[in-house]
């Protein structure tokens, strides 16, 4: 293995890993030292060929650690980390005082829905529901718009504007045929979508559903799912229809995923802590990061682990308040103790002659 990359200081909160093999092989890397390369996390990416890379999340400004170990065509592999460091530097540091701060953590906070803010358009007011026309029967629509159910029991409907609108096609698909879905997105439903009309959305009712969080409409475009700008209404978030497929997908949310998201809030609080008093917390954030990776792979168990062990590195010399002035105290009595205990000494020395 050779040629690794990146290297040195670099920005960004994304960065391109990279390596090359002498021959072909399989590779994969871990943030972990000494991980065997069977033991590497299963879900970690694994590349082909003599050429490697991956894409990697780098959100704080600090020092990483990757370690790479390959696999031949033959099954022979490394035994051997072969490591990658480099440092991630804020392009723009706070005040120009050189001290690293920790982002917040925004992006593992599922989104709530809120109301539409002061000076935002007023919701248009969703209409009862009407029977779905005839597959390719135009039908007029009234002027304010028409809902169609599509799903009584998933809360889906479609909300068109218009003079008229022809259905051609509503059929139900499964989007991990288009693209695997990551474990912590909860699917709604997903839908092949073929209608004539001047606007139309696909909508859900939000209010419905307690444990999937920050909802939104997809369209796979480009061999990916894009998500569309949401508009609100009320608690139904709605996504205009274009083009075919769609999928309404959200963040699902457990008691272990909000202990984990807990966990590593509070962990990047006390880091953060350690930073300002200057302190190096290098290993803490590595045990952050793992945090992190974890949580993203819904291993909310360990990423929990993870999360409190670095909290624990970076709160390991924190003294707790007012042990300073207790320290002094007591040093001040011990003191005091030891002079007195020295002058009964003299004291008791004197009598005896």
């Amino acid at each position: 293995i050779s040629n690794g990359n990146p290297s040195g200081t670099v920005t960004g909160s994304t960065q391109t890993l990279s390596v090359v093999t002498n021959e072909n092989a399989q590779c994969r890397y871990s943030t972990t030292p000494g991980t065997s390369y069977p033991s590497m996390d299963s879900s970690t990416t694994t590349s082909t060929g003599t050429s490697h890379s991956w894409t990697i999340n780098t959100p704080y400004y600090t020092t990483y650690n990757y370690y790479i170990r390959c696999n031949d065509s033959y099954g022979s592999y490394n035994t051997e980390d072969y490591n990658i460091t480099f440092t991630v530097s804020n392009p723009n540091p706070p005040g120009g005082d050189g001290i690293i701060t920790l982002p917040t953590l925004p992006n593992l906070q599922p989104i709530r829905i809120k109301p539409p803010e002061e000076g935002e358009p007023e919701p248009i007011p969703v209409p009862e529901p009407e029977p779905m026309p005839e597959p390719g029967e135009p039908t007029e629509l009234p002027p304010g718009g028409a809902r169609f159910e599509i799903d009584k029991g998933n809360f889906t409907f479609l909300f068109a504007f218009g003079n008229n609108i022809t259905i051609n096609n509503i059929t139900r698909i499964n989007p991990n045929k288009f693209k695997v879905l990551a474990c912590y997105q909860g699917l709604i439903d997903a839908y092949e979508i073929n209608v004539s009309t001047n606007q139309s959305y696909l909508c859900v009712d939000t209010s419905k559903y307690k444990n999937i969080e920050d909802i939104h409409i997809y369209q796979y475009h480009n061999g990916d799912w894009i998500r569309l700008q949401k508009r609100y209404n009320g608690t139904y978030v709605c996504g205009q229809v274009t083009s075919t497929p769609y999928m309404i997908a959200g963040f699902k949310t457990s008691a272990s995923q909000k202990q984990a998201l807990s966990t590593i809030e509070s962990a990047n609080n006390t880091i953060n802590k350690a930073l300002i008093d200057q302190r190096n917390v290098s290993y803490c954030l590595e045990l952050l990061n793992q945090a992190i990776d974890k949580y993203w792979n819904c291993e909310y168990a360990q990423a929990t682990q993870l999360a409190t062990k670095a909290k624990q590195c970076a709160g390991a010399f924190e003294l707790p308040k007012n042990t300073i002035p207790v320290l002094t105290i007591l040093i001040i009595l011990v003191a005091l103790f030891y002079l007195r205990l020295k002058h009964k000494v003299k004291l008791s020395k004197r009598i005896k002659k």
